[in-house]
């Protein structure tokens, strides 16, 4: 078994919006959608994440959105594994 380098990019399986804040430095984010993607290299596993935009429009989440992997800092001492759409 050995590392391999992945695209990082899959599909979006379901999502939820959340309004709770969970931990202070999330406190300015909600509400914000959560993600749970099916790998395009591993198709059994799934990963959650937050969606992210570039502001630029809204995206409308449904099953099979493509998305990409991105990290994402969320203050100083934290950062986060984040799905940002494909164009």
């Amino acid at each position: 078994m050995e590392w391999e380098p992945v695209a990082g990019t899959g599909e979006v399986h379901s999502w939820i919006v959340t309004h709770q804040v969970y931990a202070p430095t999330f406190v300015d984010l909600v509400p914000y959608t959560i993600v749970l993607v099916r790998l395009d290299e591993q198709d059994d596993i799934l990963i959650p994440g937050p969606l992210v935009s570039d502001g630029s429009d809204v995206t409308e989440v449904h099953q099979g959105l493509r998305v990409r992997a991105v990290t994402e800092r969320v203050d100083d001492s934290v950062g986060q594994l984040a799905w940002k759409p494909e164009a």
